[in-house]
């Protein structure tokens, strides 16, 4: 609950810029309410709540530096619930300080250990460290509070496929298309686990479609290339590999290039 504006000519004036911050938070303006949120700490200075719904802001738009400043603020004048100490983890979470996001999640988790949203993102950096079994464990307590978050089972297939239990993936990945078919990243990533399970049709199957709703996914033309290769359909690889080669892919495919002359 926001804090009691002061009295008098002032109370009116910081009740106006806190709804009109209100209003644009609610819209997702998050730039124009951060300008309201200030004049509204500018009235007063002690509300921590007023700091963190900016910082909260802040990070909605990139300035996760800004938004610790905030965040810290907010934690001096005696804010300490789950909302403050997930949204500075997201802030260090942005920042890639995944040890430092973990910290504060798993003091999140102290407070509320029911809370999905803690789980998902405390499973999510530990993953970031390369910790998939221990990201496993939350982001399963994560699905058992919350079984419709596409995002969650998404995850959790990452994890398994960082330790080669392909299956387990494909299953997670299948269920996160199952609820949000959307999701190019989402095809790709299962075709990637049906390529290492051996069954390239299906991975070439996926890669299909991920690229069918996302023509700039080169993960996908990468992994449909590798799969072409194996079913020894080579000039189909190739051509997925040149495409790649002319789009400055991330990825070393020297060996593959040279393959193809």
């Amino acid at each position: 609950m926001l804090g009691l504006i002061v009295s008098g000519l002032s109370c009116s004036s910081n009740k106006d810029n806190l709804n009109a911050a209100m209003n644009l938070y609610d819209k997702k303006d998050y730039k124009s309410a951060i300008s309201f949120f200030t004049k509204a700490i500018n009235e007063d200075s002690l509300d921590p709540d007023l700091y963190n719904l900016r910082g909260y802001s802040y990070n909605q738009i990139g300035k996760y530096e800004l938004a610790l400043i905030d965040f810290r603020k907010a934690l001096k004048l005696g804010k300490y619930d789950v909302s403050i100490h997930v949204n500075m983890g997201d802030s260090f979470f942005n920042l890639g300080k995944y040890n430092q996001a973990i910290n504060l999640f798993l003091i999140a988790r102290k407070i509320d250990s029911l809370d999905a949203a803690v789980n998902y993102d405390l499973g999510s950096s530990l993953l970031k460290i390369n910790q998939p079994k221990e990201a496993i464990k939350y982001l399963s307590y994560d699905i058992a509070l919350d079984t419709t978050d596409a995002e969650s089972y998404y995850v959790r297939g990452l994890a398994y496929s960082e330790l080669d239990q392909f299956l387990n993936a494909i299953n997670d990945y299948s269920k996160a298309i199952k609820l949000n078919p959307g999701q190019s990243k989402f095809y790709v990533d299962r075709g990637a686990s049906w390529f290492y399970s051996g069954n390239f049709d299906k991975a070439i199957e996926d890669c299909n479609q991920s690229i069918r709703m996302d023509s700039l996914n080169l993960e996908a033309y990468y992994v449909r290339g590798l799969a072409w290769n194996e079913l020894g359909q080579a000039e189909k690889g190739c051509i997925d590999f040149h495409h790649l080669q002319s789009n400055n892919f991330e990825k070393d495919i020297t060996e593959e290039i040279k393959n193809c002359k």
